[in-house]
């Protein structure tokens, strides 16, 4: 048996940090962003010097689970050790290398925080995440790249200066990344292309509600991305949620003629929603009888509405089976 220091952490980990720990029993947790504080807690056992003051510490005390408090917030300054990892069996892989370019908070714990504003993000300089992807083009011969980033088009200003940085490089790199309803204008969609990117992934159309108003506003917001996308020549994929609270088959059908008129390269279908701590669809879910405490959905639970239960998945494997690029999850 190894006797490594075991060590966890990372989005999923950060929404119930107490009861993953108890569940996995790790030596220790990192809850919160841990780009940084994970180096200095590995630098500390290396040293065998004390780390108890890292911010967002989980660990044993007496038997009990302790979570240190404060936020560690990383600034990327000290670069990735690239060389410690085995690069081309990552290339292989075939989705690109990730970079990252802007980082927004790992998870809201209310619904008040659910929209995602540019100002909640922390974005690399453009020259910073350039000089990162030059050495995985020049020392590790690394061409395909992608920028993890939940909207990338997002502040727009910082998107564009990015994609200018890029093509004046002139690197050779193909890459991808996520959009989101927002900003976005045809000159970003052009920039895009022309600095290498080969796929858009758009986000932001799997909201929590499928009220008819709420279905109507979100897939308008989707469909200017797609529009631009179309125009500009840029293979985009779409994920579409179905079954959230308040589905009909009005709104099914609704997003299906979407996903027919926008036509992207590659769709899922999405049949209900994961249910997470600290948000309006937790709080449904504990009002039906889903589950009877939020410390239960450390295993993965999912919300289907009772209006569309007993007929959606048929409805919609109908729907895809003439649709090659159609996938029902």
């Amino acid at each position: 048996m190894s006797t490594a220091t075991i060590v966890c952490g990372g989005p999923a980990f950060s929404i119930l940090p107490a009861a993953c720990f108890d569940y996995l029993t790790p030596d220790l947790g990192l809850a919160g962003d841990a780009a940084a504080s994970f180096g200095q807690l590995v630098e500390c056992l290396a040293a065998r010097t004390a780390f108890g003051n890292l911010p967002g510490l989980v660990y044993r005390d007496g038997g009990n689970t302790v979570i240190r408090e404060g936020h560690f917030t990383a600034q990327f300054q000290t670069p990735p050790r690239l060389d410690l990892l085995d690069l081309q069996r990552y290339d292989k892989a075939g989705f690109g290398i990730g970079v990252v370019n802007k980082l927004a908070p790992y998870y809201y714990a209310t619904a008040d925080g659910a929209g995602q504003r540019s100002t909640d993000w922390r974005m690399r300089p453009a020259a910073e995440v350039l000089e990162e992807v030059r050495r995985l083009r020049h020392d590790h011969d690394i061409r395909k790249i992608f920028f993890i980033d939940s909207g990338f088009n997002i502040p727009l200003h910082h998107a564009k200066a990015l994609c200018q940085a890029l093509i004046e490089a002139n690197l050779g790199l193909r890459w991808n990344s996520y959009l989101r309803p927002g900003e976005c204008d045809a000159e970003l969609i052009e920039l895009m292309k022309r600095s290498g990117c080969s796929l858009a992934l758009l986000a932001g159309t799997e909201g929590y509600s499928a009220e008819p108003s709420d279905v109507s506003l979100t897939l308008e917001q989707v469909g200017r991305l797609t529009a631009l996308c179309r125009q500009g020549g840029l293979p985009f994929t779409l994920a579409i949620g179905f079954g959230t609270p308040g589905e009909t088959r009005t709104t099914v059908d609704q997003k299906l003629a979407f996903l027919h008129q926008a036509a992207p390269a590659f769709a899922t279908l999405r049949v209900a929603s994961r249910v997470l701590p600290h948000t309006p669809l937790a709080k449904l879910a504990l009002e039906e009888g889903l589950i009877r405490a939020e410390a239960d959905l450390l295993r993965p639970t999912f919300y289907l509405a009772a209006s569309v239960r007993d007929w959606l998945v048929d409805h919609l494997r109908a729907a895809a089976e003439p649709e090659p690029r159609w996938h029902l999850l």
